[in-house]
C-alpha cells in the first residue's frame, strides 16, 4: 500500500530533477560529457537503457523497486528470521526516498550488503569476501557519502583481515568491477581530477557554499526566522555574507565543527535526539535496544568484542552525523545502519538476548505505528 502511494506521487521532486537532468545530458551530449560534468555512474548505468524504453521517471523508480526486491532476496538468502523480515519490510514501507528516482537506494542496498557480510564475519558465520567487496565498490562509486562512512568501512575491512580473507576463483569479479568503474571515471578524472559523483551545486553566480547555507539555516531556525528542516535561499545566504563578511559563516565541515564550539555541542545534542525520535517511526525501539545492549555488554565484559560490530558502528555513525551536520540529520543518510540493526536485533531475539517484556513492548509499538501508517496512507489515497 505504501509502495503504491510513494510510486504514484508526481515525478520531478528536487532530488529527482538532478537525475532527470543527468539522463537528458547523456541523451544530448553523450556519456563522456556527462561524466565530465559529474554524474552517478553506477546508478545511471542501470537506468539509462531502461529510460529509453519506458520513460525517465518510471525507469528511475523501477530500478529502485528492483533493488528493494534484491535486498529482500539477499536477506532471504542470508536466512534472516521471520521477525527480521517483518521489521525490514515495515521499515522500507515507511521510507519514501526508497521509491524516489534517486541513487539513495543503490547506495543503501550496496552498503547494507557490505556491512551485513562484515556482521556475519564478526559473528564467525560464513560470509562472502567477493560479495562484500563487490557491494563496497558499488557503494563507493555511487555516492560521495561513502566518505562519511569511511571509519566504519575501514573497521569492516580490518575485521575481514582479522577473520581471514579467503579468495577463490570468483575473486576476479569484484576486482574487474573496480577496474571498470575506474575506467568509466576517466573523463571526470581528466577534467576535474576526481571521481564522478552527482553534486547539487549552487548556481554559478552564487558565492556561498552548502556548508554556509546549512549553518545559516540553523542560526535562522534558532532565531525563529525559519521553520525546522528548511534552508534559506542562496540569495539570502549571499546577502548574509555580504552584510556580515565572508568569515561570518564557516566554509567546510572542519571549520563548521570549531567555528563556535558551544553552538556545535548544542546542535550535536539536538541532532542526536532528533535521530532517536524520528528513527522510531521506522525502527520502533530497535535503535535504543541495540545501543543499550552494546553498553551493557561493554560494562559487563570491560571490552568490545567483534560481535558488537553492528551496534558499535551504529553509535559511531550517529556521533559522526550529529557532529558534522549543523542543521538537521536526514534519516536516509543513516538507512544502511538502521537496516543493519534490524538484522542484528533479529539475531538478539533468536538467541534470547532480549527480555520478553522489552521485546513485546517493541512489538506493540510497531503495531501502533503500522495502524497509524495505514490510516494516514488511506486518507491520502482516498
Amino acid at each position: 500500500m505504501s509502495a503504491y502511494y510513494f510510486l504514484t506521487l508526481p515525478g520531478g521532486s528536487v532530488d529527482e530533477i538532478v537525475f532527470l537532468n543527468d539522463l537528458d545530458l547523456i541523451e544530448t551530449k553523450g556519456w563522456y560529457a556527462a561524466i565530465s560534468k559529474n554524474i552517478s555512474i553506477p546508478y545511471l548505468g542501470l537506468v539509462y537503457s531502461l529510460s529509453i524504453l519506458i520513460g525517465k521517471v518510471v525507469a528511475l523508480r523501477l530500478i529502485n523497486v528492483i533493488l528493494l526486491l534484491l535486498l529482500l532476496f539477499y536477506f532471504y538468502f542470508r536466512k534472516l528470521s521471520k521477525v527480521g523480515f517483518t521489521f525490514l519490510i515495515f521499515y522500507i514501507s515507511t521510507v519514501a526516498y526508497f521509491y524516489s528516482g534517486t541513487n539513495d537506494t543503490l547506495f543503501v542496498f550496496s552498503l547494507v550488503v557490505f556491512l551485513n557480510e562484515i556482521r556475519r564475519a564478526a559473528n564467525k558465520e560464513s560470509y562472502s569476501v567477493n560479495l562484500a567487496l563487490l557491494a563496497l565498490f558499488i557503494a563507493v562509486f555511487t555516492r560521495e557519502l561513502y566518505l562519511v562512512y569511511l571509519p566504519v568501512i575501514l573497521i569492516g575491512l580490518f575485521i575481514m583481515v582479522k577473520v581471514g580473507i579467503n579468495l577463490n576463483k570468483r575473486s576476479w569479479i569484484p576486482l574487474a568491477l573496480l577496474a571498470m568503474f575506474l575506467f568509466c571515471n576517466l573523463p571526470s578524472l581528466v577534467s576535474n581530477g576526481n571521481l564522478s559523483y552527482d553534486r547539487k551545486l549552487p548556481p554559478e553566480e552564487v558565492h556561498a557554499t552548502w556548508t554556509q547555507r546549512q549553518y545559516l539555516a540553523q542560526i535562522m531556525v534558532n532565531n525563529g526566522q525559519l521553520p525546522n528542516y528548511y534552508h534559506p535561499s542562496w540569495e539570502q545566504t549571499d546577502e548574509y555574507l555580504k552584510i556580515n563578511g565572508d568569515k561570518s559563516l564557516p566554509d567546510g565541515i572542519l571549520q563548521g565543527l570549531f567555528f563556535d564550539v558551544s553552538f556545535t555541542l548544542k546542535e550535536f545534542v539536538k541532532d542526536l535526539l532528533h535521530v532517536f525520535i524520528y528513527s522510531s517511526r521506522g525502527l520502533g525501539f530497535i535503535l535504543l535496544i541495540c545501543l543499550g545492549y552494546l553498553f551493557l555488554e561493554i560494562l559487563k565484559n570491560r571490552s568490545i568484542s567483534l560481535n558488537l560490530f553492528s551496534p558499535g558502528v551504529a553509535l559511531i555513525m550517529l556521533i559522526i552525523f550529529s557532529l558534522i551536520i549543523i542543521s538537521y540529520v536526514e534519516m536516509r543518510w543513516l538507512s544502511p545502519i538502521f537496516i543493519l540493526l534490524i538484522a542484528y536485533y533479529s539475531d538478539l531475539i533468536r538467541v534470547n538476548k532480549i527480555h520478553f517484556l522489552l521485546k513485546n513492548i517493541n512489538l506493540f509499538f510497531f503495531c501502533i505505528l503500522a495502524g497509524y501508517g495505514v490510516f494516514k496512507i488511506l486518507n491520502r489515497i482516498y
